[in-house]
């Protein structure tokens, strides 16, 4: 299973539309989204996304039943806060994609692979 990670849209759909152009063209099955969508709109560009949207949100996210509504609109999955996340599988009880998404940014920045 391929995964994507994407956080911090923040309303930048242009920018948003080219990764969603990047994780289609990488075949991924699946994309966490961390968070920080800012306006629900932001949601429904995944609706172009040849794979699964599960989210979470994050500390920007005041429109929280605009964001399920979207979700549910384009099948995706939205966790709340935190939830159970289950990929191929695996679950990961309790995963805070938010917190998690910021680690990895965090320790591979200095890499140049995220």
């Amino acid at each position: 299973m391929n995964i994507g990670i994407i956080s911090d849209t923040h309303d930048d759909l242009s920018t948003l539309r080219n990764a969603i152009d990047s994780f289609n063209e990488r075949r991924v099955d699946c994309v966490i989204h961390a968070g920080d969508y800012v306006f629900p709109g932001v949601v429904k560009q995944f609706k172009n996304l040849n794979g699964k949207l599960v989210g979470v949100l994050g500390n920007n996210d005041g429109e929280k039943f605009g964001l399920l509504r979207n979700f549910q609109e384009i099948g995706g999955e939205l966790l709340g806060e935190f939830g159970d996340l289950r990929l191929d599988g695996l679950t990961l009880p309790r995963f805070d994609v938010h917190h998690f998404y910021a680690d990895i940014r965090r320790h591979s920045a200095p890499t140049g692979v995220l």
